[in-house]
């Protein structure tokens, strides 16, 4: 995580152009002493580990929010046999609790033998 850390600071004190890029991070733990500008975990990690006052106190300092690809049976599904209203879950919590982002985990994944 420290040379994680360093190459975000690299990035947001760039003297050019690069100061304007965002920072993307997925992963379970908020801040990260203000390295990342926008995180993302899955939807599970969301419902376990987050509170409201967390995320509150994490978008006072600017940081967006996302989640990812939920769990069964609570986040629906994004698996072809799953029942059609799964499908149709996930943007639905987005919306209903202004997250930030709906992140489709590995929509171009492709297994290799």
């Amino acid at each position: 995580m420290d040379t994680i850390r360093m190459q975000a600071i690299w990035t947001h004190t760039n003297p050019g152009p690069g100061r304007i890029f965002r920072l993307f991070y997925k992963h379970g733990k908020a801040g990260f002493n203000r390295a990342f500008d926008f995180w993302s975990i899955s939807a599970q990690e969301w419902n376990e580990n987050l509170t409201a006052e967390i995320v509150a106190s994490e978008r006072a300092k600017g940081s967006k929010f996302g989640i990812y690809n939920g769990f069964r049976p609570g986040m629906g599904a994004v698996v072809s046999d799953a029942d059609a209203v799964e499908f149709r879950v996930m943007p639905w919590i987005v919306w209903k609790h202004d997250i930030d982002q709906y992140f489709y985990w590995s929509g171009n994944f492709l297994e290799r033998a």
